[in-house]
């Protein structure tokens, strides 16, 4: 029975594919191809159209610059295999394959986001990354951990920036302006970049500037307060003395000076009044120095190098105050992260081509909170973290896509992982170091059925271990909780086969996965059954639950005529969590979304409509019911249409508009504590030089 499904449906979709080749004759037959093998993330050295097995989703640069967005998580909804969250305006979270936080990594030109402060559940520090100098984004679904380490368990989301090198001749320069309005918010936007080079030299820099106001819902219902600034700068230079090496030196830096946590300001479902009267994360800030090194030709054995010396300093600073308390809160929390990455790649025969490698981080979290009373006097008190706490990685891989036949490629990979958390101490706590070493590796397949047709195959282990946040984290939590420490946690894990046929040829491209995911030994908070003397539950982080997951992503185009162009995507997930021997639906899991868009191009000018469909979820865990962010009786499904155009006025000026949510319709993404916006369009000039 099983073979006899299984051959309905490669005949299904080989039936669907030919009938859009057919359609489309040979009218499109030197159009580019549709799903794109990016594998920069997938296979952490660069290239161009190298295979993989795994499946990616990628933004490219055309479409992060149609796509309007404020931060970057905004270009990630309905992508493949991607849901997007969003607690509060400025903040979004991607959920892949049903984990969010610190179960999926998130990377920067090749260095870890995730710091020790990463929480496991929506967090909003993605949103530090500035959008508008991102080349493109990469997201692989799956786990990575054996070419990444530690959380990367639903997979890896990569951010690319855009650092040209204009050198190797003459003087040239590259420039950009860009200003756009948006009456979602009222906000807008500016954005200047600059890049120069010559010979062996490059250099550039960028500014951006953000200021939203209230995001208007259905029927211009403005949601308060929920607007915000960002404010960015980016600066690099490139030393290219060769053909084949650059060395590279760049700076990023974002801060949202102060950004109102709209769920706890507002009162949500099942709430009379608001869970706070200040609920401010003031400022939060990224600052990241990058120093890199790509060469290639060195030996049989390190055919190509890539080495990254990076720092970033995360900012999560809070203002706080309960409703209907006297006192304020106000918290000073960082992470310093210091990264060092060696990865090497070989080409030892014509049968294997091997990347291994090292990665060593040192992570330093610095918190301090005070207590300011109505008349302006301050005391401190028992900060959100361990201050001075430090958490320390070193690990070691090696990955091997060996060729098996001219159509057959499989690829085996290993990689030993080595964490040290050492938590100072506290008031309330004893200093304690925490050691865990974990062991994992991944399989994968990818088989050429004809020059159509492709079987893909994958088996891999992901693990997280505990960091800082798990370990330590002390006080008040949203949905009136107090969190106590617990330093005796052990590592995540997850194992996750899944099977994927892709079809691509000239005019037509069909990419279709289904996954099944075990996570086990979950951290999640416990409740003790006791209360503190504000009446908040006392809870405590526990590897206490375990859950299957299982979904289907599918996706495609078809060029169907000169100029014309149609993307599908859907995306399932199914998730049961077992908890003291119960089960019940997994936190947070995605309805059933689906999206369509229509496209025409011509030189000057393009124009596309897009349909977008999301299920309601009613499915929820006891966590989800008492989310004040979430209806209790699940979250109702919605359709949105959009409509987009832009026009090229000369090569230097592009206008580009879009009109959102046509039918003003009023919804909420599951699990996001802010409604959608309603009507609305939004303008962008842009100029190049």
């Amino acid at each position: 029975m099983t073979v006899f499904c299984r051959s309905r449906i490669l005949l299904c979709l080989r039936l669907a594919a030919a009938g859009a080749a057919a359609l489309c004759g040979g009218t499109a037959a030197a159009q580019e191809r549709v799903i794109e093998e990016v594998q920069v993330t997938a296979t952490r050295i660069g290239g161009e159209d190298q295979p993989v097995s795994e499946a990616v989703t990628v933004v490219n640069t055309a479409e992060l610059a149609d796509a309007q967005i404020q931060v970057v998580t905004d270009a990630l909804r309905g992508q493949s295999g991607v849901f997007v969250q969003q607690t509060t305006p400025g903040q979004g979270t991607a959920i892949v394959r049903g984990l969010k936080g610190s179960e999926v990594l998130h990377l920067v030109d090749g260095m870890r986001l995730n710091n020790a402060l990463f929480r496991n559940a929506p967090n909003q520090y993605l949103a530090l990354v500035d959008p508008f100098i991102a080349e493109r984004i990469e997201v692989v679904r799956g786990p990575l951990s054996t070419l990444y380490g530690s959380d990367a368990m639903g997979g890896a989301v990569q951010v690319i920036t855009d650092r040209p090198f204009l050198g190797g001749g003459d003087w040239a320069v590259d420039g950009r302006a860009l200003v756009r309005f948006d009456s979602r918010t009222l906000g807008n936007v500016v954005h200047s970049s600059l890049a120069a080079g010559a010979g062996d030299w490059g250099f550039g820099g960028a500014l951006s500037y953000q200021d939203h106001g209230d995001v208007r819902a259905a029927n211009r219902r403005a949601q308060s307060p929920s607007g915000y600034r960002s404010e960015a700068a980016s600066a690099f230079v490139s030393f290219q003395p060769r053909e084949g090496q650059r060395n590279e030196l760049s700076v990023q830096y974002l801060t949202q000076p102060s950004t109102p946590r709209h769920d706890e300001l507002v009162a949500g479902f099942g709430q009379t009044e608001p869970a706070s009267e200040i609920f401010e994360f003031a400022p939060n800030s990224r600052l990241f120095v990058h120093a890199q090194h790509h060469s290639t030709g060195w030996s049989s054995w390190v055919d190509e190098l890539s080495v990254h010396l990076g720092m970033q300093k995360m900012t999560d600073d809070r203002r706080t105050q309960d409703t209907g308390a006297d006192a304020l809160r106000v918290e000073q929390n960082d992470s310093e992260l210091w990264g060092l990455t060696i990865s090497a790649a070989a080409v030892p025969s014509e049968r294997h081509a091997v990347t291994y490698g090292v990665d060593v981080y040192r992570d330093t979290v610095h918190s301090a909170r005070q207590s300011v009373a109505a008349d302006g006097t301050a005391q401190s008190i028992q900060s959100r973290f361990p201050d001075g706490s430090k958490l320390n990685t070193l690990d070691v891989y090696v990955q091997d896509a060996m060729t098996l036949s001219p159509r057959v490629a499989l690829t085996a990979g290993a990689r030993i992982s080595r964490a040290e958390v050492a938590l100072a101490a506290t008031e309330e706590t004893e200093p304690a170091t925490i050691r865990n070493t974990d062991i994992t590796g991944s399989l994968g397949l990818r088989a050429d059925l004809d020059d159509q047709w492709t079987l893909l195959a994958n088996l891999g282990r992901g693990f997280r271990a505990p960091n800082i946040f798990d370990l330590g984290t002390l006080g008040a939590r949203p949905g009136n909780r107090f969190n106590i420490a617990n330093t005796d946690l052990g590592p995540e894990t997850v194992w996750t086969l899944d099977s994927g046929l892709r079809f691509e040829n000239a005019v037509a491209s069909v990419e279709a996965f289904v996954w099944y995911s075990d996570y086990q030994d979950q951290i999640i908070s416990v409740s003790s059954g006791a209360l503190d003397a504000a009446g908040r539950d006392i809870v405590q982080s526990q590897n206490a639950s375990s859950v299957i997951l299982r979904g289907a992503e599918i996706v495609g185009e078809w060029r169907f005529a000169p100029g014309w162009r149609a993307n599908f995507g859907v995306n399932y997930v199914w998730g049961e969590t077992t908890l003291t021997d119960e089960e019940e639906p997994a936190d947070r899991i995605p309805p059933l979304d689906a999206q369509f868009t229509l496209r025409y191009e011509r030189d000057l000018w393009w124009i596309d409509a897009q349909a977008r469909v999301a299920a309601g979820q009613d499915r929820l865990s006891g966590r989800d019911v008492r989310d004040p962010r979430i209806n209790p009786d699940g979250t109702p499904g919605f359709g949105l249409l959009r409509l987009r155009g832009s026009y090229q006025f000369s090569s230097v000026l592009r206008a580009t508009l879009a009109l959102h949510n046509l039918a003003d319709k009023t919804y909420r993404e599951h699990g996001s504590g802010i409604d959608g916006a309603g009507r609305a369009a939004s303008l962008t000039i842009e100029g190049r030089f």
